[in-house]
């Protein structure tokens, strides 16, 4: 259990302006509202440490197909499966797409799905905008957070608001933050395993180290879901441009 009382927690969540999806493991030592994981990893008791609960396709593991992953959802009672894509292949993406709500359609599953796009991210949503209700964009994981920013705003520009957006991968960036506070709209939820996977090397080896990781988790967790909410009123990123301007 997270050690912040629930009436705070809950107070952030609340106002967060995106859903904040933890994805990575932690042992289930800490509640966190939001939980990714892909069906290798997923289980009833991560299930039971949240509130909202995806499970991912795992595009680094080609083993794990669309059923899969609807299978495991089914089995944990997820809220949301994400079907499989082609990285960096548009074209292949909405091929593997299609496959999946051909599969969904005569699933038991009966959460909502979380489409991936990957580049043209337009192009892809226009071919795939009637599969569901959730959209992620894919492939940005690695960009640095300017770029990722970019693209993003190029979707919404070309697209609009309408689409439930979902950042893969994409972290709570100085960057991130700042624009959030500028138009709160821009993205819906994103994802990341950064709390835990930058801690875990920082804790001694032995017994029960993952109980100390996962504190320090969720340390950075809410100082993330704070960084998104309308009670930040002056960003690093605030203090970075006006120390331009005082030079300019």
């Amino acid at each position: 259990m997270n050690m912040l009382r629930e009436e705070y927690l809950r107070r952030l969540t609340n106002e967060s302006y995106l859903e904040i999806y933890l994805s990575s493991n932690c042992g289930a030592r800490i509640y966190w509202p939001w939980r990714m994981q892909t069906p290798k990893e997923a289980s009833t008791r991560y299930r039971n440490a949240c509130e909202k609960y995806i499970i991912d396709s795992d595009f680094a593991d080609e083993e794990v197909k669309n059923e899969d992953v609807l299978d495991c959802a089914f089995k944990v009672n997820a809220d949301i499966a994400v079907l499989s894509d082609v990285y960096q292949d548009s074209a292949g993406t909405i091929n593997a797409v299609l496959k999946g709500v051909e599969i969904y359609e005569n699933h038991l599953f009966e959460g909502d799905l979380l489409i991936p796009l990957q580049q043209p991210y337009d192009e892809c949503y226009s071919s795939l905008s009637d599969t569901g209700h959730y959209f992620g964009l894919g492939g940005i994981k690695n960009k640095n957070a300017n770029k990722k920013l970019e693209l993003i705003k190029d979707f919404r520009d070309t697209v609009g608001y309408a689409p439930n957006l979902h950042g893969f991968g994409m972290g709570i960036s100085d960057e991130l933050a700042y624009e959030l506070q500028q138009e709160p709209r821009l993205l819906d939820s994103i994802d990341y395993s950064t709390p835990v996977q930058s801690n875990i090397m920082n804790v001694d080896n032995g017994k029960e180290r993952m109980s100390v990781v996962a504190m320090r988790a969720a340390t950075q967790l809410v100082e993330d879901l704070r960084r998104v909410t309308p009670n930040v009123t002056h960003t690093i990123r605030d203090e970075e441009q006006n120390g331009l301007e005082a030079y300019q």
